[in-house]
């Protein structure tokens, strides 16, 4: 492959995003990650300073100083995420990006192989109906072990729209995904206004083509670091949980008639399955004998409907114990 000097005259293939906030820790290992790219096309690297307070700037400073034609920084006053933005890509970096394709990676999680760039782009231009390429990803804590896996197949091949909608937590990672750009310009406040980034985007995705998936572990995501997503919502207060799930069902309902009520089966299922495990983590065992969510709960899988309901009767069977006392 040509090195990045040799390819200054032509245009960019490939614009990476990259968002980031107090990654100072990390931010180097991401950077040197999208710089040892091996590829017969010019990239460039689009990194969003979410207003870091610690050493973020500073880094992407040197390395923008270093690689003035690569690597550019994307500043804010004043932190957007928390101000309610939280499609940061989507509305800071998408619209400088001089890319036709888009790769994703936040600055807390890495590549770790330097051909991912040319094997996902070389996916793409070999199916002009596919709209994005994601690959397998390493999940690793924050003393750098590994602790799982990204892996939606055992074998390349399409991925479909039922399957993202049955999304679970280990289903696939933002830093595995490259898609096109002219694909979002009509991408809808629904999706734009989810709690999560990655579901919507990689449904919004699968309605308008393809997605590929290469069966490689390409990059690895950092689990639970600070001011991350995770970290984040994993103790939040149920209010703001329900706050959440929410928006994620008005994203599926959104899809659904985007979809032409196509996998309005899938969605609805999903959507009750979202306000269950809300519910049921916070032991709201109350809510949960209502008729309306005994109904979600029983179109559930048999196995998960009939633990629920277990616990939900003795939990009920208890209470009715102590109160009789």
């Amino acid at each position: 492959m040509e090195s990045l000097k040799d390819k200054s005259g032509e245009e960019i293939r490939v614009s990476i995003c990259c968002a980031a906030y107090n990654h100072g820790k990390y931010l180097r290992e991401c950077l040197e990650g999208f710089l040892m790219q091996e590829t017969d096309f010019r990239y460039e690297i689009l990194v969003h300073n979410d207003a870091s307070t610690d050493d973020t700037g500073k880094i992407i400073e040197e390395y923008s100083r270093k690689y003035p034609e690569i690597v550019r920084e994307i500043r804010q006053s004043s932190n957007q995420y928390q101000a309610g933005n939280r499609a940061i890509v989507t509305k800071f970096l998408l619209p400088v990006a001089k890319g036709d394709l888009i790769a994703i990676c936040e600055g807390d999680d890495y590549w770790i192989d330097p051909v991912k760039l040319q094997k996902q782009v070389e996916v793409m231009d070999s199916d002009s109906s596919l709209a994005a390429s994601i690959h397998s990803t390493r999940v690793t804590d924050l003393q750098g072990k590994v602790c799982g896996h990204f892996k939606p197949a055992n074998r390349e091949r399409l991925i479909n729209t039922p399957e993202i909608i049955k999304w679970r937590h280990n289903f696939c990672h933002i830093s595995s995904l490259i898609y096109r750009k002219n694909l979002m310009e009509a991408y809808p406040e629904y999706c734009t206004n989810c709690h999560v980034g990655d579901f919507p985007l990689m449904l919004w995705l699968s309605l308008k083509g393809g997605i590929y998936y290469i069966n490689r572990e390409m990059s690895t995501y950092r689990k639970f670091t600070p001011h991350s997503w995770t970290e984040l919502y994993k103790d939040c207060p149920f209010e703001k949980r329900m706050e959440f799930v929410n928006t994620e069902i008005v994203m599926l309902n959104g899809i659904d008639v985007e979809s032409c009520h196509k996998y309005s089966k899938s969605i609805r299922k999903k959507s009750n399955r979202l306000l269950i495990y809300a519910l049921w983590r916070y032991r709201k065992i109350k809510q949960l004998r209502r008729s309306e969510y005994l109904r979600k709960i029983l179109s559930m899988p048999f196995y998960k409907s009939v633990r629920i309901l277990f616990i939900v009767h003795i939990c009920s069977r208890i209470k009715e114990i102590v109160n009789h006392e």
